[in-house]
């Protein structure tokens, strides 16, 4: 959000006091959110569409800020794309287990596992139970 509205982060020290530091740390966070959110170049087309699905967003959304993630030349333009989808996201009580899922398929996260009570055992969001549990929006 902050790369979005165009303010950066404070510089990180690298190497010796002496040098700049850069905006490494403001880069990661926006690389690994666009890898969650299936937007990197890391994460494979036909993966990004099945991340899309998990998050319920549409195909057409999913591949317009895609391409403008990748498009762009800055932190500020990745930025625009990543909160433009995140602000696409319907917010529920499966929203959490929705970003596991995705998280899992993009290779940020390990494999995840909820625990249902009802079940009473745990389950994976990737599963045909945990599909139904958490219902796509």
């Amino acid at each position: 959000m902050d790369a979005s509205a165009g303010q950066l982060w404070p510089r990180e020290p690298v190497g010796e006091a002496r040098y700049p530091g850069n905006y490494a740390g403001q880069r990661r966070w926006i690389e690994r959110a666009g890898r969650i959110l299936g937007l990197s170049e890391t994460v494979p087309k036909r993966k990004g569409e099945a991340i899309a699905e998990d998050l319920g967003i549409s195909g057409l959304e999913h591949c317009q800020a895609r391409r403008q993630f990748l498009d762009a030349t800055g932190l500020r333009e990745r930025g625009q794309a990543v909160s433009t989808l995140l602000s696409k996201l319907r917010l529920d009580g499966h929203l959490f287990a929705r970003f596991l899922a995705a998280g899992f398929r993009a290779g940020c996260l390990g494999c995840p596992w909820l625990f249902d009570p009802s079940l009473k055992r745990r389950i994976s969001p990737l599963s045909p139970v945990g599909r139904a549990l958490r219902r796509p929006p």
